[in-house]
């Protein structure tokens, strides 16, 4: 039997610092990007927002699709799309309490991130390497990418990236 595991993540930009969402994992993992296992019956955008939720206590507003990565491995796969996203409330504060799911989120700076690299508590390369993406301009896919089987095609006049405003360094 092949099985296709799937997981979700977002990278979240803060609309006006320009700062990214990261989550410090338990078991010292290291700061990564929210994200997890997709459940039973739910879409990769639903597990996205769930799982930000679940390990920042941000309530986040998908803008577009990163990347979507499907990797097999024998008689298994991988499947992981990444997601852009930025908070529905600015002023929210991320997590400070640890829990079953985080020690906690904080909103970092690329050069917060670099830090965290340097000194080995940034779980992998990642986190800062969307960061960078998005800040020189890269785009993403429209959420739309991710139709259900037999939906219709991008409609007319949608555009075929989502431009993301950069704001001032802070």
């Amino acid at each position: 039997m092949w099985v296709t595991v799937q997981f979700a993540l977002c990278a979240v930009r803060h609309p006006r610092t320009g700062r990214w969402l990261c989550v410090e994992e338990k078991k010292n993992r290291g700061w990564w990007i929210a994200g997890g296992g997709v459940d039973y019956g739910e879409t990769f955008a639903e597990a996205a927002v769930r799982e930000v939720k679940e390990e920042t206590s941000i309530d986040v507003r998908l803008k577009g699709v990163l990347k979507v990565e499907h990797s097999a491995f024998g008689k298994s796969a991988r499947m992981r799309v990444i997601f852009l996203g930025e908070p529905a409330d600015p002023d929210q504060e991320p997590k400070s309490v640890p829990d079953a799911e985080s020690q906690g989120a904080a909103w970092l700076s690329v050069e917060d991130m670099e830090r965290l690299a340097a000194g080995r508590k940034l779980r992998g390369a990642e986190p800062l390497e969307w960061a960078k993406f998005v800040e020189a301009g890269g785009l993403a896919a429209p959420l739309s990418i991710l139709g259900d089987e037999g939906s219709a095609a991008r409609a007319v006049g949608e555009p075929a990236g989502v431009t993301v405003e950069v704001p001032a360094a802070s």
